[in-house]
Formats: structure tokens, C-alpha cells, sequence
């Protein structure tokens, strides 16, 4: 990800070319055709240099949404409950997909390393944390 293609929000409910292209791994020239073609919905925001489209994900094919959902997933590694509120928004296709390939790649991330249990005379307590303070 670089300065000119920012990954919004997974919040954000709006998108951009740029991070339509970069979900899908194409051009902007070529979605920008795509989105002519199809006549895909969009409104107009001032932006620094004029004026910027922002499609909104609900409007867009499911694969589509779908891509950009689990790319923004990839770069802020959300939690679970923000996953879901943001699949909500979307069609119950796309929204069980998301849903399945988010909890396909948690599951497949490493577990953060736990200290070592360490036997102390007031019972098991993790190495590096002193079992009598609270």
C-alpha cells in the first residue's frame, strides 16, 4: 500500500478506484471503465485538485465488495465484531463469504507466544508477572 492508494476504514462504507483497482489487482484505468460500462452509482466529494467519486460498497457486484472488504481486513486486522458489523451493510451472499474467509485467515494466524507457566508457592503463574500483585 502506498500514499496515493489508501485502504479506507473498515467502517467506511464508500470507496474509491484506486482501492477498487488495488482489491482486484487491476489498473484504475480499467475499473474506471468498468464502472462506466456498468454505470455503477456514485457521488461526487471535493478533493484536493477537484473532485473525487466515491462508490458506495453496497451498489457494487458482490465479488467486488467482497475483495475490497477482505483487503481493508488484511491491512487494519479488525475484530471480529467489526467484521460483522461491516458484512451487515452488504447482500447475504457477500456478507457469509466475507464472514467465512475472515474467520479462514484468523484461524490460520500464529497465536502471540505465551510466557511459560512458572510453579510459585501461591499456585501457576505466567514467568515475568509477579503472582501476588494485583
Amino acid at each position: 500500500m502506498n500514499k496515493r492508494s489508501p485502504v479506507h476504514s473498515l467502517s467506511n462504507p464508500d470507496t474509491t478506484l484506486v482501492e477498487i483497482a488495488e482489491a482486484l489487482g487491476l489498473s484504475k484505468k480499467s475499473v474506471s471503465t468498468r464502472a462506466k460500462r456498468a454505470s455503477w452509482p456514485y457521488r461526487e466529494k471535493a478533493a484536493l485538485g477537484g473532485q473525487r467519486r466515491l462508490y458506495s460498497l453496497t451498489s457494487l457486484p458482490d465479488e467486488m465488495a467482497v475483495s475490497l472488504v477482505m483487503l481493508r481486513i488484511k491491512h487494519h486486522e479488525p475484530s471480529p465484531a467489526e467484521i460483522q458489523k461491516a458484512a451487515k451493510r452488504l447482500s447475504n451472499n457477500a456478507k457469509n463469504r466475507i464472514l467465512r474467509q475472515a474467520a479462514s485467515e484468523i484461524a490460520t494466524k500464529p497465536l502471540a507466544e505465551l510466557p511459560e507457566p512458572v510453579e510459585t508457592p501461591l499456585g501457576t503463574a505466567f514467568s515475568g508477572r509477579d503472582p501476588c500483585r494485583i
